[in-house]
């Protein structure tokens, strides 16, 4: 079992971090019984803000459902006013805009996302500053149905239809700081007896720190502690299983950007050593070794 709070990592040299702060007793026992080390996340020379990330917009078409024709290379466009993520109040219109400016099919595919298949450079809504995703390829399949990920619609379900895997998305699942934790764990409690690996992705911390809002970001952390953690422990340890408990990267809820720095992660199985520090805590592991 891996558990992926995105974005759940920070800088602990700019002060307390959501991790420090929030409440976690589930999964600082998992720490003291488990094996706590740094790890990096995001490979040497890809930035942190994934703008060279190849094929992100193959991920969205493959997290939305949409057929891209052979001949058509995607693109992701991103909206934003005032410095921050824009969502119109009419995503539909917005993208029939974007359709026609690039002169092919725009798609909504979530808050200020959009999916545009038109050659040309896309026109944002007046008032709108438009960030287009770096092109690139498809990701290959690495896995195969024996992987479950459990998520909502979005970049982690996408990369893990094109890789392969079986994906899961509970129908409150919202992507977004509020979403049903309970309903993931739910499912992927239902996914382990016919499943050899079962991946849970809450997009919850990092959509607070796009958001600014650390408050926010801390009460996700607490909610996947009480909801989500707590019923897969239990159920991991009695099927004599293991769980990884690893951000995907770092977000700082101050302003909202990517790190690259490596995150704290945290490796359970019964009957392993515990190792490492006794909270999943970034500034317990500054110095120590990859």
């Amino acid at each position: 079992m891996l558990v992926i709070p995105d974005g759940a990592a920070e800088d602990s040299r700019l002060g307390l971090t959501s991790l420090e702060l929030a409440r976690t007793p589930v999964l600082d026992e998992i720490c003291s019984q488990g094996r706590v080390a740094p790890r990096r996340t995001i490979p040497p020379g890809l930035g942190a803000t994934l703008d060279e990330a190849p094929g992100r917009a193959w991920i969205e078409a493959a997290a939305a459902g949409i057929d891209v024709p052979p001949e058509v290379t995607p693109r992701r466009v991103d909206l934003y006013r005032d410095g921050l993520r824009w969502e119109a109040e009419d995503p539909e219109a917005v993208a029939l805009q974007l359709a026609e400016s690039s002169g092919g099919p725009a798609y909504a595919v979530g808050g200020h996302r959009y999916l545009v298949l038109g050659p040309k450079e896309p026109r944002p809504p007046d008032g709108c500053r438009v960030r287009i995703w770096g092109e690139g390829p498809r990701l290959e399949p690495l896995l195969d149905a024996t992987t479950v990920v459990v998520g909502a619609s979005g970049g982690a379900v996408g990369a893990a239809r094109l890789l392969g895997a079986r994906t899961v998305t509970p129908p409150t699942a919202t992507g977004r700081s509020r979403t049903d934790y309970a309903a993931k764990a739910a499912v992927a409690l239902a996914e382990m007896p016919r499943s050899n690996r079962v991946v849970v992705h809450v997009a919850a911390p990092d959509e607070a720190s796009h958001e600014r809002d650390q408050a926010a970001k801390i009460a996700a952390l607490e909610a996947i502690d009480r909801e989500l953690l707590a019923p897969l422990w239990d159920a991991v340890a009695r099927a004599g299983g293991s769980l990884t408990v690893c951000p995907d990267h770092g977000t700082d809820p101050r302003d909202g950007t990517h790190l690259a720095e490596p995150v704290p992660c945290v490796q359970w199985e019964k009957g392993r050593p515990p190792a490492g520090p006794d909270r999943l805590v970034e500034r317990l592991l500054v110095g120590v070794a990859l």
